[in-house]
């Protein structure tokens, strides 16, 4: 909801004014990189800058639709959350656990300078891949900057090369997912399922399949996570 918020209000003049769209752009990528690695909400952080990502890029070429964009993306994760919610509390048994242990917010300068440092590449990124999309007119440049949001937000690690490796590890498993999920998606497609019921069903098969590499043990998690993401998104 504040992203939403924050998006529909920032693109009453951010759409003509390309300069300041990248400094707000980067910066609340910045913040919500920082927020994954510091924060004990940081999923709302990161929330917060997809979807007032979402709300601005979509209605760069037309400014008037960032109100349908926000409410909708609203509405559709409310009725996410809630659907979530209600199976969670009805199959599944609840057990206190205790809260993640993160930093805090307090030491930017010293020992999260590590932190600090990502998301500052972060929003170097954002501003780079929004002058390829102005120089290459490539089409949608909301999905671009949202997956440098999700992969720069991988786990900070001691030291240089450890950061890097683990960017690169999420970068791999995010494509990997996308092409798997397609694929598969685009295969279930090819069968023709007219019967509403049976595609429910290819729907949940696929859903369970990739939750299952999701929960899975060998470390490719997110490989599972996106791969389902992306077969939600082509089948509907």
């Amino acid at each position: 909801i504040a992203g939403a918020v924050l998006g529909f209000i920032m693109a009453r003049w951010l759409p003509y004014d390309h300069f300041a769209l990248y400094l707000f752009l980067a910066a609340t990528t910045m913040v919500g990189v920082i927020a994954m690695q510091v924060s004990p909400h940081g999923l709302s952080w990161i929330f917060l800058t997809i979807t007032s990502t979402m709300v601005i890029l979509s209605g760069l070429n037309d400014p008037m639709s960032a109100v349908d964009v926000a409410f909708y993306r609203c509405f559709e994760v409310a009725i996410g959350v809630t659907s979530a919610i209600i199976v969670a509390n009805v199959l599944q048994e609840w057990h206190s656990e205790p809260p993640p242990v993160v930093p805090g917010w307090r030491h930017l300068l010293g020992a999260q300078w590590p932190a600090v440092l990502q998301g500052i590449r972060s929003a170097i990124s954002v501003v780079a891949v929004l002058q390829v999309w102005i120089w290459i007119d490539l089409p949608d440049v909301a999905e671009m900057v949202i997956t440098i949001a999700i992969v720069m937000s991988a786990p900070v690690l001691a030291g240089g090369l450890g950061s890097r490796h683990a960017v690169a590890e999420r970068s791999l498993h995010r494509l990997m997912g996308c092409v798997i999920g397609g694929i598969v998606a685009l295969g279930c497609l090819a069968v023709q399922v007219t019967s509403f019921p049976w595609w429910l069903a290819m729907i949940g098969a696929g859903v369970w399949l990739g939750m299952h590499v999701q929960v899975g043990k060998h470390g490719v998690g997110y490989v599972g996570t996106q791969a389902v993401i992306v077969f939600i998104v082509t089948m509907i």
